[in-house]
């Protein structure tokens, strides 16, 4: 989901007229074999890439992507120093983009400014990982993720109400062409906190999106830019089986539901137009959408 994320950033980037890179979670481990290019912008997706400052052209500008502030251990506590963290985000990026509105809040309370909102919009750029139509919904039900912690006990408690399709370990155009085998994907928190709960799977939701898969997910404080029981479903995890089984028999709906679904993030969602208006208010006034090559992004 990352990988093909970090693309669609880049080539919106291009479009608005900045040669872009970006650097991915693998890159920190492997800093003195990787060249990093003369470019504009590098994105940083994920945290902690502070030390990337040492190697990227001085020129070079960082935008932070961040899916949350602090990390949290399966207590949900904290296992990041805040301070120290306040002053590597501020020292080693120029930008720093939120993932939605709740990070937003919980990042500026925490004293890390930010420049923006940013979630996985659609671009053409996508479209060849689109494989919606292209094959037979043979699978029911799909979670994909890891088990472990919070979340294997409650898919624990739902397989025993309800076939389940669980998967891990699948990645880039074999994970979306597997969504799209499934007439339901599941999203279910890592966390049972409140507090941990509320900027999950956003990413997870909109690639079902992507795929005109039905999302059923485990109740999220905010879910925008989709709308609760038109672009997805939200419940509390032990009435997923329930649901599941009611729009099992009613497929009408899935198609209703995930083609409006689809439709919104196609039309009104999309991440040119997004980083266009963050460009527009911070960086360059003068910027418009024009036309880009595919960045280059190796799977490092």
């Amino acid at each position: 989901m990352w990988h093909l994320f970090a693309i669609n950033l880049c080539y919106a980037l291009r479009k608005v007229g900045f040669e872009s890179d970006c650097i991915t979670p693998a890159d920190r481990n492997n800093l003195g074999n990787n060249t990093y290019p003369e470019a504009d912008y590098y994105i940083i997706l994920n945290k902690l890439f502070f030390n990337f400052r040492e190697v990227l052209p001085e020129k070079t500008k960082l935008i932070s992507y961040l899916p949350g502030p602090i990390d949290f251990d399966s207590n949900c506590n904290e296992i990041i120093d805040r301070n120290n963290y306040n002053e590597i985000i501020t020292k080693a990026s120029n930008y720093v983009l939120a993932a939605n509105i709740l990070d937003k809040v919980e990042l500026e309370k925490n004293g890390i400014a930010t420049h923006g909102i940013l979630n996985f919009g659609y671009d053409e750029i996508l479209d060849p990982y689109i494989y919606a139509g292209q094959f037979n919904r043979d699978i029911d039900v799909i979670f994909c993720g890891t088990r472990h912690e919070r979340r294997g006990s409650v898919l624990d408690d739902i397989e025993k109400r309800m076939k389940l399709n669980f998967v891990n370990g699948i990645w880039h155009e074999d994970y979306y062409k597997l969504l799209a085998r499934a007439k339901i994907a599941l999203n279910v928190h890592y966390f049972s906190q409140k507090e941990c709960r509320a900027r999950s799977g956003n990413l997870r939701i909109l690639s079902s999106v992507m795929q005109k898969t039905l999302m059923i997910s485990e109740s999220i404080a905010d879910c925008s830019p989709l709308v609760n029981g038109e672009h997805l479903i939200l419940c509390e995890w032990d009435e997923i089986p329930e649901a599941c089984s009611y729009y099992l028999t009613h497929p009408e709906e899935i198609h209703e539901i995930t083609e409006k679904a689809f439709d919104y993030w196609t039309t009104n969602y999309r991440m040119d137009q997004m980083l266009l208006e963050f460009i527009n208010k911070h960086i360059d006034s003068s910027a418009v959408i024009g036309e880009a090559i595919l960045p280059k992004i190796q799977i490092r």
